[in-house]
């Protein structure tokens, strides 16, 4: 049995509850996120906008290589137009084939006013250098959108890993400002209770009292740091900067992870992913002078035309007892590049050049 309550008291309650129903999801919404730095890392890895980007590219790539191999592929396209001759188009053929003077002409006109050709047309690549060496490129611009996204991915870390830092650094400072403060005010407060028993004087309650002020001063700059540094972990790990973050990990547990990743990692400037991404765009740069190369190659390529025509004194080309007239026909085509005005030369001293230039910048980043 459900105790009887009056109207009077109900409705209170009813809203209470719709109240309690509408604020949830805010509630919910601010509860505390606790998270260690691996935790942060992985947060960004999935978050961040950078990451994001990198993969976003890294997508772009891989369409890119299945998009030029598409264009080596049979191409079939069709084609339907209809013609609706206002004006038969005339033409003078000479007098004399129907009986005219010779030398004089006779106007006539070929052909009907409703014209309708359905085609269908298909050729097929069968040799282009440049194709073939743009499919390499694809693959390699692929390869190295993949080592970019990881070379990405690494940097996020260490910017996690760096902002984390700062966050714990200005925790921790204003820990030990909290902490002094309170030291500093029981002394205060030990020392006013001096003074008025007479055994000290006032200057010396002023001194603290100065002191505690001036304390309290950098606890509010500290805290300050605090959010400022909190929101620049959240921006860097693509989180909404409303949420609450804490930070589990302390600097000795970050120190000493770092410490043990060095430890077990040997260094391999060759296995580095920086020398991976110059050498990956070194060799771009060398599938580069190979097209420049292969654009003084011929290109063959095949074609297949079929159209049917059909020509009506009025609009009844849905009559299958009317006559259509098909036109058919195949062959290949050759074209041979004879003369460039020497501006292909240049292309593949440029390409040349930009080679160079990335050797220098390998040998650089292997060093460095």
């Amino acid at each position: 049995m459900f105790p009887k309550y009056p109207i009077r008291f109900m409705k209170p309650m009813i809203r209470f509850i719709l109240l309690g129903i509408f604020l949830w999801p805010v509630a919910a919404h601010l509860q505390t996120t606790e998270l260690s730095l691996v935790q942060a890392q992985d947060y960004a890895l999935k978050n961040a906008y950078q990451a994001k980007s990198a993969q976003y590219d890294a997508q772009v790539a891989a369409l890119q290589t299945e998009e030029l191999i598409g264009v080596g592929l049979p191409q079939i396209s069709g084609s339907l137009q209809y013609q609706n001759f206002i004006d038969i188009p005339t033409q003078l053929v000479p007098a004399e084939f129907f009986g005219g003077a010779p030398g004089s002409y006779a106007p006539v006109r070929f052909g009907l006013p409703q014209n309708m050709t359905v085609g269908l047309s298909a050729s097929q690549l069968l040799f282009n250098g440049s194709w073939l060496v743009g499919l390499e490129a694809s693959r390699a611009y692929a390869d190295l959108k993949n080592k970019q996204k990881i070379q990405t991915e690494k940097s996020l870390k260490s910017d996690v890993a760096n902002a984390y830092h700062l966050a714990l650094i200005a925790g921790e400072n204003l820990k030990v400002l909290q902490s002094s403060r309170e030291i500093l005010a029981k002394t205060l407060s030990d020392t006013r209770a001096l003074f008025e028993n007479g055994f000290l004087e006032e200057q010396d309650v002023d001194q603290l009292q100065l002191t505690l002020n001036d304390l309290d001063s950098r606890i509010a700059y500290a805290e300050q740091q605090v959010k400022v540094t909190h929101d620049l972990l959240k921006f860097t790990i693509g989180m909404p900067l409303a949420t609450d973050l804490k930070l589990s990990d302390t600097r000795e547990s970050m120190v000493a992870q770092a410490s043990e990743e060095l430890l077990s990692a040997p260094f391999s400037a060759d296995s580095h992913i920086d020398y991976q991404v110059t050498l990956g765009a070194l060799g771009m740069q060398e599938i580069n002078l190979k097209n420049e190369r292969a654009k003084k190659l011929p290109t063959l390529a095949a074609f297949y035309n079929l159209q049917t025509n059909a020509q009506r004194p009025e609009f009844n080309f849905m009559d299958s007892s009317k006559p259509w007239f098909p036109i058919q026909l195949w062959g290949v085509q050759l074209n041979v590049p004879i003369f460039s005005g020497l501006s292909r030369n240049k292309s593949i001293g440029k390409a040349k050049v930009e080679i160079q230039r990335m050797q220098d910048l390998s040998a650089m980043t292997r060093e460095a």
